[in-house]
Parts: structure tokens; C-alpha cells; sequence
């Protein structure tokens, strides 16, 4: 009866065993091991502040192994790859590449493993900032000298980059513009070969505000309207105040003569003047003056009775 229990026992514990067997084999079948490649940057820390990377890879080939139900919701972003650069001089250096990845995957490989990484002493130069139009003014409108805060900048690098820098520059794009052009741009920098310098560089400040005038075709200025007032007021009423609308006026004409005008003078005749009278007066073209934005100005002259 005992031998008869322990063969039945080990029958069972056979049994067991062969279905815990088959069961990861088809377990295994339908959730392989899979393999896959993936491209991450390449990030580096430590550097002192008185050192820049010159040059080095970008990116490194991650290579790696899991299930497939694992390895299928799995990205790039899952992985990191990092070089430590403390105690690190100037000079070309080789370092091995760190890499941090995701639960349950083997690192099969990296490529490249240890990268050659050039660091330079830091370098400063000072230089002018260009402005690169792209556009026009709108029908009738011109485009005055611009201005540009600051009109230079800080660029510091590895002293191989900065040598190669062609220009530095700013660039403003609009079309058939009738306002100021208003804004506040990044600055680009060029090699000598044309070629924009993404890397490597920093610009110092980033941004450039650019302030472009945009003016009528024909010269124009506003002015003030002065008030002449001309006649002798009946005894025992005086002037308490004169108001003028529009308060000033916009004049046409040639550059030189224009400036030379302060303001725009016109005569009222109060000799017959009782009590506070509005008046709309006429404005006529000075002489040398083209043209004016107002044809005509209400004027009203208040007074007081001093008896």
C-alpha cells in the first residue's frame, strides 16, 4: 500500500513538472526574447566652468534584449547614454559611455563604447550684430535706418569655433509693412562658409530687440498749432484760456524744410470778440509745405468779463 502511494506520488510530481515544462515553452513560443537598436544623445557632465567640449558625438547605438511584450513598449526616451568629464583638462580625450536603461532588457551592446571628446579652454569674443532683411515696406511707405539693443554681442566657444565664425546676425522677416517693425529676435551666428553654428556656441545676450521705422514715402512731420491771436478785445473782457482741436498737425514737404518747422502758426481776429465763440479756421499750405493731414482747426476762445 506505501509503494503503491509513493508511485503515485511521483507520477503526480512527473506530471506537474512536465506541465510547468510545456507551459513555458509555450509561454516562450508566443513571448520570445526579441532584440532591437535604438539611438539616444549623447549627454555629458562634470565639465568645469572654465572648459567647453569642442567636439564628440552626438549620439550613440544602443543595442539591447528583452521579451517582446517588454521590448514593444520600449523607445528611445527609455534609455539615456552620459559621459562623465570631471577631472577631465583641455586636450582630446577618451571616455567610456554610461548608459541608464528600462526593467527587464539586457544591454547587449553600445556603439560607439568610449568616444574621443576634444575640450578647450573657454574663449570670449565681441561682435557686431547684422541685420538680414527679408521683406518690404507696404505701397507708399519707406523703410528708415534701423536700430538694433545691443548692437553687439558675447560669444563665447572653443577658440577653433570661434575663429571660424563668418557673422553674427539677426533676421527679420515681414512683407508690406505700414507700422514700426517692433521685435525681439535670436541671433544667429554663420561660418565662414555660410553655414549656421547650432553647437558648441553660446550667445550672450540670446536676443536682439530691432526697432525698423517704417514712414510715409513722402517726408512728413507732426507739429504743434500755436494760436495768433491778433485785434484788440472790448474794454473789460480779457482771455481766460484757448482750446485748439486737433492740437497739432501733420505736414508734407522736403526733409530739410520740414524740420526746420517747429510748429504751425495760425491768425484769429478777436477785435469783435464779445463773449467765449468757437471758430473753425482754415488751415492754408505754409510756404515750402506740400500737404496736411487737417483742413480745417476748431479753436475755441473763452473769456472772462473783468467788471
Amino acid at each position: 500500500m506505501l509503494g503503491h502511494f509513493r508511485n503515485n506520488m511521483i507520477y503526480r510530481l512527473i506530471s506537474i513538472f512536465a506541465a510547468i515544462t510545456i507551459w513555458f515553452f509555450v509561454f516562450s513560443e508566443r513571448n520570445p526574447t526579441t532584440e532591437d537598436v535604438v539611438t539616444v544623445p549623447l549627454e555629458a557632465s562634470g565639465l568645469a566652468e572654465d572648459l567647453v567640449i569642442a567636439e564628440k558625438p552626438n549620439t550613440v547605438n544602443i543595442r539591447f534584449q528583452g521579451k517582446s511584450n517588454v521590448v514593444d513598449k520600449i523607445s528611445s526616451r527609455d534609455f539615456r547614454a552620459h559621459i562623465s568629464l570631471e577631472e577631465i583638462g583641455a586636450g582630446i580625450r577618451s571616455v567610456q559611455v554610461a548608459t541608464e536603461f528600462p526593467a527587464g532588457v539586457r544591454i547587449v551592446s553600445v556603439q560607439p563604447s568610449w568616444v574621443q571628446v576634444q575640450v578647450d579652454q573657454v574663449s570670449t569674443i565681441q561682435l557686431p550684430v547684422e541685420l538680414a532683411i527679408s521683406g518690404e515696406a507696404a505701397s507708399g511707405y519707406l523703410l528708415e535706418t534701423p536700430k538694433l539693443t545691443p548692437s553687439q554681442v558675447i560669444v563665447k566657444g572653443p577658440e577653433n569655433h570661434l575663429e571660424n565664425i563668418g557673422r553674427v546676425y539677426v533676421n527679420a522677416s515681414f512683407n508690406n509693412i505700414s507700422m514700426n517693425y517692433v521685435q525681439s529676435l535670436p541671433v544667429l551666428v554663420e561660418d565662414k562658409s555660410g553655414n549656421l553654428i547650432l553647437d558648441w556656441l553660446e550667445v550672450v545676450p540670446r536676443n536682439v530687440d530691432v526697432l525698423i521705422p517704417v514712414v510715409e514715402d513722402i517726408p512728413n512731420r507732426t507739429v504743434p498749432i500755436i494760436i495768433d491771436l491778433i485785434g484788440e478785445l472790448q474794454p473789460g473782457i480779457e482771455v481766460d484760456k484757448v482750446l485748439v482741436n486737433p492740437a497739432t498737425v501733420r505736414i508734407y514737404g522736403q526733409r530739410d524744410i520740414i524740420n526746420d518747422m517747429g510748429y504751425l502758426t495760425l491768425e484769429l481776429d478777436i477785435s469783435e470778440l464779445e463773449e467765449s465763440t468757437s471758430f473753425e479756421i482754415e488751415i492754408e499750405l505754409p510756404e515750402g509745405i506740400e500737404g496736411l493731414n487737417e483742413n480745417t482747426v476748431q479753436v475755441i476762445v473763452e473769456v472772462v468779463d473783468e467788471n
